[in-house]
């Protein structure tokens, strides 16, 4: 008898599927993850992306569809508990290349191709998802594995300073005037136009076929790509701003360029320019302090750009009211020189002293973590990307990679 009743009672791992994730679906995080510690197919059950999407959709720096490509697209409960890595800023700190002398190496994080692109000095390095993915020491950065490398110089002699990778092409900015062009096939070999502007070129844009340049010559100008010979580039429009122009960034939805200046001389130190003309749409900063200006800045959607600059302030604005609708400030008043977005919650920002890399989220006044890459060296942060389970941020003399799983 007493066998007949407990063949005839019911448990929970004997209920349905789908009955045992509408249960589940009351727990909270913690419970889930401890419920998923009782049996395997319990953890099966509690790892269903059904259960995780509302955590999912609130997590911050894994939910950019771009970056999840770079390696297979972890579970809505692997993304919430790197989410949650990110804000307790629980990561491995790795110096995985260090510089023979002080640079101004920026980088690029292929979103189609799942490549990383870095330029110190005259040359561009060019390496592979792998390179950081695999293993715990990201050796094929040190070691320059063929497979995962390879290395191209641009102009010798004069540094690149800035460069931008769109879907065929990669476009240079350096000293002294230089544009370079290249197309985005295995072997890199550069186009060198070393007389695009009267000065040093130290911002540069491309979309598609067509690269925007600014300069410390006070100008900017737009140029158009010979697919057919890489020598000719056409020189559609070029504008005096009366200022040093440190930034520029292209706008692909509402084909429009953001400018920005110096913020001297009267000069506002943003400017909206039409990407087809070269006219002048509308200026933003009006009200900014003589200096002001903006050092980095990009897209996060049609309508909103963020910006960074001397003020020591990250901003966005709003192409729609024509107005800055958030904005952060540095907690030790140090310029920002770089930004990162994950075009959601999520953005990393570079400062100029210490190696300062901070981690926020637009939801938050304050920043969520604050790394110290500099060390006993005082060197700035010129450049920042991230991926949903990797930092990487490039300092005068080295190039850091956080690893967050």
């Amino acid at each position: 008898m007493e066998e007949m009743e407990r063949k005839q009672l019911l448990t929970l791992d004997g209920l349905p599927v789908d009955v045992i994730i509408t249960i589940f679906h009351y727990l909270d995080e913690k419970s889930l993850c401890r419920i998923a510690q009782v049996c395997r197919n319990f953890n099966h059950l509690a790892s269903n992306n059904i259960l995780w999407t509302k955590w999912k959709n609130a997590a911050t720096f894994v939910s950019n569809d771009h970056w999840l490509q770079i390696s297979p697209q972890p579970s809505y409960k692997e993304q919430c508990r790197l989410s949650k890595r990110w804000r307790q800023g629980k990561c491995k700190t790795r110096n995985v290349l260090k510089f023979e002398k002080n640079y101004l190496p920026w980088l690029w994080l292929s979103e189609d191709t799942c490549q990383l692109y870095l330029a110190v000095g005259d040359s561009i390095s060019r390496y592979k998802s792998e390179c950081w993915t695999d293993g715990n020491r990201c050796i094929a950065f040190q070691s320059r594995h063929p497979s995962a490398y390879s290395n191209a110089v641009v102009h010798p002699g004069l540094d690149v300073v800035r460069f931008s990778v769109d879907k065929k092409f990669i476009v240079t900015g350096g000293w002294h005037g230089a544009l370079s062009v290249a197309a985005r096939d295995e072997e890199l070999e550069f186009s060198v136009h070393r007389n695009a502007h009267e000065s040093d070129l130290i911002s540069v844009a491309l979309f598609g076929d067509v690269i925007v340049s600014g300069s410390r010559d006070r100008s900017y100008k737009i140029w158009k790509i010979d697919e057919d010979n890489l020598e000719n580039l056409e020189l559609r429009t070029a504008e005096d701003v009366r200022d040093t122009v440190l930034s520029v960034s292209i706008n692909k939805h509402k084909r429009m360029v953001a400018v920005g200046t110096g913020g001297v001389g009267g000069v506002h130190p943003l400017q909206i320019k039409d990407l087809e003309s070269g006219r002048q749409l509308f200026s933003l900063g009006e009200s900014f302090k003589n200096g002001a200006g903006v050092l980095d800045s990009h897209f996060q959607t049609p309508d909103l750009l963020m910006t960074t600059g001397y003020d020591t302030y990250v901003r966005r604005w709003d192409m729609r009211t024509r107005s800055c609708v958030q904005s952060w400030e540095e907690p030790h008043d140090n310029t920002v020189y770089c930004v990162s977005s994950d075009n959601r919650y999520g953005f990393v920002s570079g400062s100029c002293r210490h190696g300062v890399t901070r981690v926020w989220d637009i939801r938050m006044r304050n920043c969520v973590q604050t790394f110290y890459l500099g060390g006993k060296v005082s060197s700035p942060v010129y450049t920042v990307g991230f991926t949903h389970s990797h930092l990487f941020a490039g300092l005068a003399r080295t190039l850091f990679v956080l690893d967050f799983r």
